[in-house]
């Protein structure tokens, strides 16, 4: 925002009749009269005086105001011959006249009585500066003030007017903190304020006074300026083929300016800011060998940075596979930009897995079910205060299904963790079937998908996993949906235990113990088992019901990223296409990151949100993989995946940074 304010007029108070505003100069005395007819007249009047121009062009120009006046004759007389008969006027003096009496009468023609009050304007008093300048200071022209981290400068032949006589300019600019000297350059028309260990980063109010010891006049003028950090020029390059280069912006930091790569052939690429999602640019070059990049920034302030790479663009890197990394505002929102990914195209999907997003109870079973249905894994808010479904989610259902009333949408949980109401508005207003899978518990509901026809059918392979933690369960759900199918590919079905088996007790419920002591009873190859156990707490609640050590596999590591780890090794050996890495500290990325991963039939690995590194195990695991591993894809935003974080996953999989790509959502 830029306001101009002037100063220099004062109302003064004479007599019973008649007010006046007293200056220092003498000059040509003017009235202002209103007449106005009623019964009982009663002059009143007001005025404001700006000035324009210095010296002997300056102009007063005075906003006379008479609508508290009562009267049946109306007449303004500005002194100088000039009248209105209006209760407001505006009048221009001639050049030079500073000083003026306004007269205003009041007449009743009822009463023939008149009544008057006079204002005195007087532009050349430096006691009376409230409205009245003698230059009129302009910060709204263009390009007039410039302002960068520890300086502003105010262009002089920009903000005052042409002429202005420079020799008794004198001034100060208040950053709000306390006024500061302004240095004038005639010579070069600035005016600078210094602003090194005065004005911190951010927003702040410069007031900059003009004072003309010519005339002894001052101006003022605010405006709202921001002082920015320097900016900061970074980026990394990938050569994807001979002579075809990628540039990476990421890493670069700079408010509202431009970005540009000069290509060291004579071509350039521009970004619009601000810098440090990512962007990437490509450019092909005519011939190879060393090319020699410059990116340079420029924010809205002028501040510049640039930094410089040489590059030989004969070969190209031995991997340059990309890593994403989704993000939304919230978890419903990072889940719908997952869902973009797996299913770019509108009406791709063959159905939709919604569960509750605020409880990761009833969505445990939910990876194999969206794999098998190949659909997305989506959360909405759940409980008895969830009235809708949230309208994100429901944009992105009626993106990825037809709606030709033959798609479903299987819902986890009964109607405590997903209303009724949602089902009915996904049946009746977005008009696709609804399957839902709910028990009594969380342990009934995962047993429910696995057994009902509707949903896994009861396949062949079934896995074990707590169901009083997330952790374990989540990173089985791709090893369930791609490694431990059976022979028709179909998915392994999670069923839960509860406890760790180290501070509280293992066990399974009747039902699902029954379950698991079939599938270990059933046929199947020499060395092979139909029943697999992930995580301390799960092998011990299996081995406690069965007699033979060989009828399960085991998987378990001494904590979750651990056992994460062991599992894709488990599963995959050293050969994935593609790896994921989510919070292994909290649910929702991860239940809906590890059905990407499904889909992808690659691993989950997990890692500590805000650390500065990726656990031992986790780092161990990438290593292994990173000859394999072209796309690796990271679930949640900057506070779980600082950028550092992002940097060590990409040099663990041999990635070049240049190919960092981010899908984010703002909701």
């Amino acid at each position: 925002m830029k306001s101009v304010k002037h100063k220099g007029l004062a109302l003064v108070a004479v007599s019973s009749s008649m007010v006046g505003l007293g200056v220092g100069m003498a000059g040509t005395a003017s009235a202002l009269a209103w007449s106005s007819t009623n019964a009982g007249p009663n002059a009143a009047l007001k005025a404001q005086a700006t000035v324009s121009g210095s010296g002997a062009s300056a102009v007063l120009t005075v906003n006379s105001d008479a609508t508290g006046s009562k009267g049946d004759s109306n007449i303004t007389d500005f002194g100088d011959g000039t009248t209105a008969s209006t209760l407001q006027a505006t009048h221009a003096y001639a050049p030079g006249a500073l000083k003026e009496t306004l007269t205003e009468t009041s007449h009743s023609d009822v009463s023939a009585t008149t009544t008057t009050k006079q204002v005195a304007v007087d532009a050349t008093d430096p006691a009376n500066i409230k409205y009245t300048s003698s230059v009129l200071i302009d910060l709204n022209a263009a390009g007039a003030v410039v302002t960068s981290h520890g300086t502003s400068s105010f262009d002089l032949s920009k903000i005052l007017p042409a002429g202005t006589d420079l020799s008794g300019l004198a001034g100060t600019c208040d950053h709000g903190r306390g006024a500061l000297p302004l240095t004038i350059d005639t010579k070069a028309m600035l005016a600078t304020c210094n602003w090194t260990g005065a004005a911190a980063t951010g927003q702040h109010v410069v007031t900059l006074t003009y004072s003309d010891n010519a005339t002894g006049l001052k101006s003022t003028a605010d405006e709202a300026i921001g002082i920015a950090a320097p900016p900061v020029a970074a980026f990394t390059t990938t050569v994807l083929s001979p002579g075809l280069v990628s540039v990476n912006t990421r890493g670069s930091s700079v408010e509202n300016g431009i970005g540009t790569i000069d290509w060291g052939d004579g071509s350039t690429s521009q970004q619009t800011m601000p810098i440090g999602i990512g962007q990437l640019e490509e450019h092909t070059y005519t011939t190879t060998g060393l090319k020699t990049i410059t990116f340079s920034v420029v924010d809205k302030y002028g501040q510049q940075a640039s930094t410089t790479q040489q590059v030989d663009v004969s070969k190209a890197n031995a991997n340059f596979g990309q890593l994403t990394q989704f993000a939304g505002a919230t978890r419903y929102g990072t889940g719908v930009a997952v869902s973009q990914e797996a299913f770019p195209f509108a009406h791709s999907a063959g159905a939709v897995v919604l569960a509750r997003g605020d409880v990761y109870a009833d969505a445990l079973a939910g990876i194999p079910l969206a794999k098998a249905k190949n659909g997305p894994l989506l959360l909405t808010p759940g409980g008895a205060s969830a009235k809708s479904l949230d309208a994100n989610v429901a944009a992105e259902i009626k993106r990825v299904l037809p709606a030709d009333k033959k798609h479903t949408v299987y819902i986890l949980g009964g109607v405590e963790a997903i209303p009724q109401s949602i089902q009915d508005y996904i049946s009746n207003t977005l008009g696709y079937n609804v399957e839902r899978f709910g028990g009594a518990t969380r342990y009934d509901t995962a047993l429910g998908v696995a057994q009902n026809p509707q949903a896994l059918n009861n396949p062949k392979h079934i896995v074990v996993a707590r169901g009083d933690d997330f952790a374990d369960a989540l990173s089985s759900g791709p090893l369930a949906s791609d490694k431990f199918t059976d022979a028709s590919g179909a998915p392994a079905a999670i069923v839960l235990s509860t406890g760790n088996g180290v501070t509280e007790p293992v066990s399974l419920t009747p039902a699902t113990a029954a379950y698991v002591t079939a599938k270990e009873a059933a046929a199947h190859p020499a060395g092979q088992t139909d029943v697999a156990a992930i995580g301390g707490g799960a092998v011990k609640a299996v081995a406690a019901i069965s007699p033979n050590a060989a009828n399960y596999t085991p998987i378990a590591g001494v904590d979750r990223f651990d056992t994460a780890a062991k599992v894709a090794s488990f599963g995959w050996g050293t050969k994935p296409a593609a790896l994921g890495v989510a919070n292994g500290m909290n649910f929702p990325d991860s239940l809906t990151g590890g059905a990407l991963m499904a889909l992808q039939g690659s691993p989950l690995l997990l890692s500590v949100p805000g650390a500065t590194s990726v656990s031992e195990a986790t780092s161990a695991a990438m290593t292994a993989d990173k000859d394999s591993v072209k796309n690796t894809y990271l679930f949640g935003g900057d506070q779980v995946f600082p950028y550092a974080v992002a940097t060590d996953i990409m040099k663990l999989e041999g990635l070049n940074p240049a190919w960092y790509r981010e899908a984010q959502l703002p909701f």
